[in-house]
């Protein structure tokens, strides 16, 4: 028999085999009706600082148009690391596991249609004294720019222009900041930038100016026995490495805690500064961010007294 002859004689088997695999498929994937009973489920598990997420990750998309904005808080969502993450809601199907929670410990679960919901919590919880990021405002903080000689100061503002740079852009600065007389992109703010995996990193925005570093005064800061921090550079604009080194230098009431550096193909970097002999302490907490040339050096950090 030719090879013409089994082809066309297997045509007919092929057609049926692809039909059966796509309806298979379509009965595999929940459906409009399985997302929407979902919602009211999750509303009995999910406190209001709870992470929620959905294996497979792909779906992740579907179940934010299903339960809107207000279950994924930016600062949450877009969280230095899940050290201080109290509970996360799992929500899988298809037998998709998370692997990043395997170690932490079930509370609840209950299924609906498809779904598996799991609520887990943290077992080594560490919960921080107090987030810089939450302090960026002239009651807890100045800002300065150019060498400590010659500082230039950087005015708050509440109705500065919002601005985006779009996908290959500068990250969006919203209308509060510590405005530099340098001008955008040089001041002080707090924003979202994308890591080495293209996720949202929220953080404070310190790009030092082309007159000298960053400066950043925080007042009335409570240490505790370390300060945990992150840092890095939008990944998409930095990735390729041409940047010279940022450094970031901390001292708390005139005495040196810490310094980093940060390079451009790092990522965004967890460091960690010893603060144990100021412990209990209430104070001055000055940040010096500094590179060798100042032009896209988008620097961007957390900092957490824990």
């Amino acid at each position: 028999m030719r090879i013409g002859t089994l082809l066309l004689l297997a045509l007919p088997v092929v057609s049926l085999a692809e039909l059966w695999a796509h309806r298979q498929f379509r009965q595999a994937a929940p459906t409009q009706g399985d997302w929407q009973r979902l919602e009211g489920e999750l509303a009995a598990v999910r406190r209001p600082r709870d992470l929620v997420t959905v294996v497979p990750h792909w779906a992740d998309p579907l179940l934010r148009q299903q339960l809107g904005d207000k279950a994924f808080p930016i600062d949450i969502l877009a969280r230095a690391d899940d050290d201080s993450l109290e509970r996360v809601v799992v929500v899988s199907f298809d037998h998709a596991h998370e692997q990043r929670f395997e170690q932490w410990k079930e509370r609840e679960r209950r299924t609906s249609g498809p779904f598996l919901i799991r609520a887990l919590d943290n077992p080594h919880l560490e919960i921080p004294r107090m987030r810089l990021i939450e302090r960026v405002a002239p009651q807890w903080l100045s800002v300065t720019e150019g060498p400590t000689g010659d500082p230039h100061v950087c005015t708050y503002t509440t109705t500065a222009r919002a601005t985006a740079g779009n996908l290959p852009g500068e990250p969006t600065f919203g209308p509060r900041r510590f405005a530099c007389p340098s001008g955008e992109p040089y001041l002080v703010t707090v924003t979202t930038i994308d890591d080495e995996q293209f996720a949202p990193r929220r953080c404070i925005w310190a790009h030092p100016s082309p007159i000298g570093p960053i400066t950043l005064k925080f007042r009335d800061v409570w240490l505790g026995e370390k300060l945990v921090g992150h840092a890095g550079l939008p990944w998409l604009l930095s990735r390729d490495g041409a940047g010279t080194p940022i450094h970031l230098a901390a001292e708390f009431e005139g005495r040196p805690i810490g310094h980093v550096v940060v390079e451009d193909t790092q990522g965004f970097t967890r460091f960690e500064w010893s603060t144990t002999a100021h412990r209990d302490q209430r104070g001055d907490l000055e940040l010096v961010v500094s590179s060798a040339e100042s032009r896209n050096r988008r620097f961007c950090f957390t900092l957490e007294s824990r």
